[in-house]
């Protein structure tokens, strides 16, 4: 049944002007109390007609703006009085005249400052309340302008009082709608009557075109959506714009009807209130009662301060927030690059690390270590896998190097000691011819017997350290030249300490190996070994005229430069080569003179 509602809305204090008791008046700015007491005596009574329900939470939130606004710019104190037509009600209609009539006995005895209509209903209610008492009371009125009355029509007079019209949302429906879904074929307009739905469809017709078929269906129960939803083609959309009764006589609160049709719909759900974000629409441009009560309320108080209501309008409120849900967004696949740039997203689930900071911190410094750890230990088994490969290829080339050495001192044993064994064997065998003869085989065998020692000596090293060191290299590299055929120059230009015998021994090794690399490989005619000592330091320079090689190709193919920078190195001395390919090597040896410290 049909009950008009009284409510009085505002953050007030108790007033019972007429001794009722219950009353609220809202309370002006601080700043205005002092006028206000000063200057006038009797509150502002504002009665506030709306068409359809107090609990919808767009009126909730246009009378609250209502009030804030009155209260903040209105210096006199004032009471705000709620009334609704309740018109989604089914016997609604039949009790307009006794709601006109209550308002009319209620409030004849109290003196009414403004008149507030939030509907086309509620204005047409006004003005025969205002006319029934024959007062020339103002009226604020805001026209829907989506439903019974025509977007496109004039607005109907209405003398002293202030028009107002919402914005056209259903064309800028239409075009949200074919922004987010490019290949939309239909449109179901859901509403609470046929002046709504029609008013919707005439204007999203024009903007969706021919291409796209706009269907209508008025307060369908559950049932009926099913049906109809089963109709839908795979690219529709639903415009819901409200349903309070449906077609069995359920009756309805606005949004849970909303509800549950987004519980059904197979298709995305649009809508251009705000009140309806989060119960499943898509979302848009949407309008609140936020922006509408801070326009009415903003008129209200010009009009209670004095100003002339027919100079105020008509205007149109087209305050209107561009918000999404991420939820359907998400449930029907529409991209989020769809979306306009001013867009706000709402119900867009955070990313881990914003929901659980600390927890993703220590979790992402656990992980980066564990990453370095990783990457640490992968570069360490290269590394070791490297230097295994590199201790593998050395030690082949170590015994090839033996191979090389063992074959070089059998040549030199066969080609040298052997055969002049054998020519002596035979002349020993041989009666002698003179009685000389076994004198001269005593002095061959001494010969012999030298040149023996002198390799044993050569390849022992056990002369360095006896001697000084720098006689045993000149006797060795000038004696290896005989040999050889190689011309040696050997040079002293400073001789300071004698090298410890480690140090000896070492540079004796190197040179022994840089002159055979140089009868081997250089193809040299001339050699000039430069040997100096002094400041602590023993330094060996071999200079070759042969055919040089390629500095970065050195060490590769054999042991001999390898194991003479190895070697040095050991004893805390450094090994440089200098060569340029057809003009010849230089090898520089450096070590300091008591070796390396432990």
């Amino acid at each position: 049944m049909f009950l008009p509602v009284t409510l009085i809305v505002a953050a007030m204090s108790v007033l019972s002007p007429a001794g009722t008791a219950g009353q609220v008046s809202s309370a002006a700015p601080a700043a205005a109390s002092a006028t206000s007491a000063a200057t006038v005596g009797d509150p502002a009574v504002i009665l506030v007609i709306d068409d359809i329900d107090l609990t919808r939470p767009i009126f909730l939130q246009a009378i609250e703006h209502i009030r804030e606004a009155i209260s903040e710019q209105v210096p006199r104190r004032s009471i705000v009085r709620v009334e609704s037509l309740g018109l989604h009600y089914p016997s609604a209609e039949r009790h307009s005249d006794r709601l006109v009539g209550r308002i009319l006995e209620d409030y004849s005895a109290e003196s009414i400052d403004l008149l507030v209509a939030t509907g086309d209903s509620s204005v047409t209610v006004a003005m025969r309340v205002r006319e029934m008492w024959g007062r020339d009371i103002p009226i604020v009125g805001l026209f829907s302008g989506q439903d019974r009355l025509s977007p496109t029509a004039p607005l109907p007079p209405l003398p002293n009082g202030v028009q107002v019209r919402l914005a056209e949302l259903n064309s800028v429906t239409a075009r949200n709608m074919q922004a987010l879904l490019p290949s939309l074929s239909e449109v179901l307009i859901v509403g609470p009557n046929v002046a709504s739905v029609e008013a919707a469809a005439g204007a999203m017709r024009p903007v969706l075109g021919e291409a796209v078929r706009v269907d209508v269906i008025v307060s369908p129960s559950l049932e009926e959506l099913k049906d109809r939803f089963d109709q839908l083609s795979e690219q529709a959309a639903i415009l819901y714009l409200s349903v309070g009764v449906d077609s069995q006589g359920n009756v309805w609160q606005i949004r849970d009807y909303l509800r549950r049709l987004v519980e059904i719909a197979p298709r995305p759900v649009f809508g251009w209130l705000g009140g309806y974000m989060g119960l499943g629409i898509v979302g848009g441009p949407l309008i609140d009662g936020s922006e509408i009560g801070i326009e009415l309320g903003r008129l209200a108080a010009e009009v209670l301060n004095g100003a002339d209501p027919s100079a105020l309008g008509p205007g149109v409120i087209d305050n209107v927030r561009v918000v999404y849900d991420w939820v359907p967004l998400k449930r029907f696949n529409i991209p989020l690059r769809h979306l306009p740039a001013n867009a706000t997203l709402l119900n867009r689930p955070l990313p881990i690390w914003e929901s659980y900071p600390r927890t993703s911190i220590t979790a992402g410094a656990l992980i980066a270590f564990l990453l370095t750890s990783l990457g640490i230990l992968m570069h360490s088994r290269r590394r070791i896998r490297e230097a295994n490969a590199a201790r593998v290829a050395l030690s082949h080339r170590l015994l090839q190097a033996q191979d090389e050495e063992r074959v070089r001192i059998a040549r030199d044993l066969h080609d040298d000691l052997c055969q002049e064994m054998a020519i002596l064997s035979i002349e020993m065998a041989r009666p002698p011819e003179t009685p000389n003869v076994p004198n001269a085989w005593v002095d061959r065998m001494n010969t012999l017997i030298d040149r023996t020692r002198k390799i044993a000596v050569g390849l022992h090293g056990s002369h360095i350290g006896s001697m000084p060191f720098r006689d045993a290299l000149e006797s060795h590299v000038m004696s290896l030249g005989a040999r050889s055929g190689l011309e040696i120059q050997f040079q002293t230009t400073a001789w300071g300490a004698e090298p410890e015998p480690s140090v000896a021994i070492a540079l004796y090794r190197c040179t022994q190996e840089a002159l055979q690399n140089v009868i081997r490989h250089a193809e040299a005619t001339e050699v000039t070994i430069l040997l100096e000592s002094s400041e602590g330091r023993v330094r060996i320079e071999i200079t070759d005229d042969g055919i040089g090689f390629e500095p970065s190709e050195a060490g590769t193919k054999g042991l001999g430069m390898t194991s003479m920078r190895e070697r040095l190195a050991a004893i805390g001395g450094s090994f440089h080569v200098r060569s340029v390919p057809f003009e010849g090597t230089t090898i520089v040896l450096s070590v300091p003179t008591q070796g390396a410290k432990p």
